[in-house]
């Protein structure tokens, strides 16, 4: 059964820093159509050079538990095409579902950290030398 999206994201590339926020509650059609637009928004550098991810939570109400998988698929594909970290940024003062709970794919050549601001988010990336230009 298909049902309409639920729950809104925004996309962006600078860089090398592929910077997503995602907004309202989840379902499974909206986590397709979120990694459909990453794999478009990375198409210029996929496969060609490393790049970050910028993940901003802090406006997501949860997401249902379908999600999960692809979630994880999603970013299985984005580490083997070079990204290296992810800096995940809830504002909210608490982590809101599994899916971000600190667990990483298994990569030694990926880190992901969590922050309560996109500044020290940022910042940690310039220090991966990841650079928003």
């Amino acid at each position: 059964m298909k049902f309409k999206s639920h729950g809104d994201f925004n996309i962006e590339l600078r860089g090398n820093i592929l910077i997503t926020d995602a907004f309202g509650p989840w379902n499974r059609e909206t986590a397709i159509e979120f990694a459909k637009e990453c794999e478009k928004a990375l198409a210029p550098i996929f496969h060609q050079r490393a790049f970050a991810l910028l993940t901003d939570i802090s406006c997501w109400e949860l997401g249902t538990p379908d999600i999960v998988q692809i979630h994880e698929f999603n970013l299985q594909k984005s580490i083997e095409a070079g990204c290296t970290c992810q800096a995940v940024v809830n504002s909210t003062g608490k982590i809101k579902f599994e899916q971000f709970n600190q667990r990483s794919p298994i990569s030694k050549q990926f880190e992901r950290k969590f922050f309560d601001t996109k500044y020290f988010a940022v910042e940690w990336l310039s220090i991966q030398g990841f650079y928003l230009f």
